[in-house]
């Protein structure tokens, strides 16, 4: 009798796995101009590129940010998948590795608003 309580807890302990939590990597994008200064205040665009054979059953949303006084925008974006980060006209596509990372863009002064 003791034996088969013990298994039905294993079976019960089994059946009640939560979904695991995404891993999250620590991406900061850098938005600089042609002498290096920072950008503050401009608009960067983050979207997860989603397989073919899964679109059908999610969608993207994609995500938009503006840098700080840095030029700089932090997010947690998940380990192994694909994102485009755009910032302006310009766009990278990189897939999130476990250790933190930076995707700079330059952006030419004259193009933006004064």
């Amino acid at each position: 009798m003791p034996l088969m309580f013990v298994f039905s807890v294993l079976i019960a302990g089994g059946c009640s796995k939560e979904e695991p939590k995404p891993n999250l990597t620590p991406i900061t994008i850098q938005i600089v101009n042609k002498e290096g200064e920072p950008i503050p205040r401009f608009a960067v665009g983050i979207t997860v590129i989603i397989e073919e054979e899964e679109k059908d059953e999610v969608g993207a949303i994609p995500k938009a940010m503006l840098t700080n006084r840095e030029g700089k925008v932090v997010v947690g974006l998940s380990t192994s998948q694909k994102y485009k980060i755009e910032a302006g006209p310009q766009k990278k596509v990189i897939t999130i590795s476990k250790k933190p990372m930076t995707v700079k863009f330059i952006v030419d002064s004259k193009a933006l608003p004064e």
